[in-house]
């Protein structure tokens, strides 16, 4: 049975990395604590399976594995290194996470599938908490990290010093493994709808012009659609405007405004490139929009502070 590893890779698979940076501004503080409960588990497990024998670290040489690199440890290949996932697995895996090979993030998600491969069989670590839950979880509330070389790992905007493992030694958890523990280190209130930031372009070509790969929106939605983008509360404004960058032969006229429904936050570029470009926007906006009839519902002081804060921290990571 793989069912360790089954559940992991689905997990994996229902992330949405690509429009994880909002959702990473809004986790920003539990996934720091995240970052640090995996810390002090990787320490943990680190203590308990020891240090290499001489024997084994030929061995895991000799089969092209690196185990043993704080903090990011292959825990299945210390322990048993002929229990490994399947080629098969591995690519199903590398097709759900849009990085390169050899990135941190990719990394530690092999070697959680490893892991869990390993306790298919039955085989893990006496009663110690699984390492990479913390990880995971990080990964589900905004996507993956990167390191820089000068020992911080960096979640983007905020960076936490990966220390050593006895900097992180310690008996008591510091982040909860639940959603509601980990939504109230974040001030999310229960009910209350998770802010979402609409990126206006998909791609961009070499030579700088943008594009998008969704869905056409139906001509009788277009006009209410527009009128919903371009009508919705204003929380951001500017007198200037930025230039067009599918007709640069305009005079600029691209609004420098953000927009917000209370649910769904999104640039007056967004409305504009739909007016005059027939740009579609995400579909799950336009989905959200047709939920809602078309129709702007009210939005509260409490709710207008949350989207200010969302779009301050949402540019403190662009910059």
């Amino acid at each position: 049975m793989n069912t360790n590893a089954k559940a992991l890779l689905g997990r994996l698979h229902e992330i949405n990395w690509q429009d994880a940076g909002a959702m990473a501004v809004e986790h920003e503080k539990s996934r720091v604590q995240l970052l640090l409960e995996y810390l002090r588990r990787a320490a943990i497990w680190g203590r308990e399976i020891g240090p290499l024998t001489d024997e084994r670290a030929a061995l895991l040489e000799s089969l092209g594995i690196s185990a043993h690199s704080w903090p990011f440890y292959d825990f299945a290949a210390m322990m048993n290194p002929s229990v490994r996932a399947t080629a098969e697995q591995l690519d199903h895996l590398r097709t759900a996470i849009p990085y390169t090979f050899g990135s941190p993030t990719l990394h530690a998600c092999e070697n959680a599938l490893h892991l869990a491969t390993l306790k298919d069989q039955g085989l893990q670590q006496g009663e110690l908490p699984d390492p990479f839950e913390p990880l995971i979880l990080l990964f589900e509330r905004g996507g993956g990290f990167t390191v820089d070389g000068t020992g911080f790992i960096n979640l983007h905007p905020v960076s936490i010093k990966q220390g050593k493992p006895s900097d992180h030694l310690s008996s008591t958890p510091v982040a909860p493994m639940d959603k509601s523990g980990l939504d109230e280190l974040d001030g999310i209130i229960a009910g209350e709808p998770r802010l979402q930031i609409a990126r206006t372009w998909d791609s961009f070509e070499p030579d700088g012009t943008p594009g998008v790969d969704r869905p056409p929106i139906a001509p009788p939605e277009r006009e209410p659609l527009v009128r919903y983008l371009e009508h919705a509360h204003v929380v951001v404004s500017s007198r200037r405007k930025d230039p067009d960058l599918l007709d640069p032969s305009r005079a600029p006229h691209v609004p420098r405004t953000y927009h917000t429904d209370g649910t769904w936050i999104w640039p007056g570029e967004v409305g504009y490139y739909l007016d005059v470009h027939s740009v579609p926007p995400q579909p799950e906006l336009v989905e959200h929009a047709r939920g809602q009839d078309f129709r702007i519902p009210d939005l509260d002081e409490r709710t207008r502070a949350r989207v200010l804060a969302a779009i301050a921290k949402h540019k403190d990571a662009q910059r």
